[in-house]
């Protein structure tokens, strides 16, 4: 098995073909539906071949857990393999997302404003310091907005180059600085995550000398944490964190 649940559960482990049908509809179904949700130019033939390379994992889960670098203005996918002696750890805050869908909309608004500020197509298409240098006039909020989404760029790239070469000190250093910008900046997170988050970071920083962090995951405004941490740490991190906020739903990821 390549996923593991937390202790006391289980996970159902069939053959690579089982379900195929059902699942690949699933999967064109909902890239049919991403197309149309964010606007990318994916034609029919595309999205068939993404979503047979989203299958390919299935396959091959047995040998390897990857994670996959998504340039979303050309699809292009690069694979990364997880290293084996990492963990993932997903923990559910408890906090549903509820009517959320203005703050959404609201904050592609802003970014397409920051966009013309700086007279750019993409926010991407900048680098972390042409946005202060560059700001002039715009003010704080949109300002904020553009920061994270230039910086969180760099810091994807940061840590794809950390699970290359092994780095976990680094990988969650791009994670915390990741929360705290989706925090401050983006202001997606809520306190039971950002508590969460802490906590997690916290228990890290003293059961595994830093190697690891944690950050928010998903849309925001609810939902789990990710961390990811050693082996060797994880089983006293995560019986360090049910010890300290109670029981909850803790599900772990990475190779036996």
């Amino acid at each position: 098995q390549t996923r593991n649940a937390h202790r006391g559960s289980q996970v159902r482990q069939g053959h690579p073909d089982h379900g195929r049908a059902a699942g690949d509809q699933l999967r064109l179904n909902s890239l049919h539906v991403l197309r149309n949700l964010i606007e990318v130019d994916l034609r029919p033939k595309q999205i068939v071949h993404t979503a047979n390379n989203a299958r390919e994992i299935r396959v091959h889960r047995k040998r390897w857990l990857e994670l996959r670098l998504l340039d979303c203005r050309d699809l292009t996918v690069e694979r990364i393999a997880l290293p084996r002696e990492w963990r993932v750890l997903i923990v559910d805050s408890g906090i549903r997302r509820e009517l959320v869908a203005g703050e959404y909309n609201q904050r592609r608004l802003q970014c397409e404003a920051a966009a013309r500020h700086y007279g750019v197509t993409s926010l991407r298409e900048l680098q972390p310091t042409q946005v202060s240098m560059q700001r002039q006039s715009l003010d704080e909020l949109t300002f904020r907005r553009a920061r994270h989404v230039v910086t969180e760029n760099a810091r994807v790239l940061q840590a794809a180059n950390a699970l290359k070469t092994g780095d976990l000190r680094s990988f969650g250093a791009a994670l915390r600085a990741s929360h705290e910008s989706l925090r401050t900046d983006f202001e997606v997170t809520v306190p039971e995550v950002d508590h969460l988050a802490g906590e997690l970071n916290a228990l890290i920083a003293r059961h595994a000398e830093g190697r690891g962090g944690a950050r928010m995951t998903g849309g925001g405004f609810g939902g789990c944490v990710i961390a990811v941490v050693e082996h060797g740490a994880l089983e006293t991190v995560r019986t360090a964190l049910q010890s300290s906020l109670g029981e909850r739903q803790i599900f772990t990821v990475g190779l036996n």
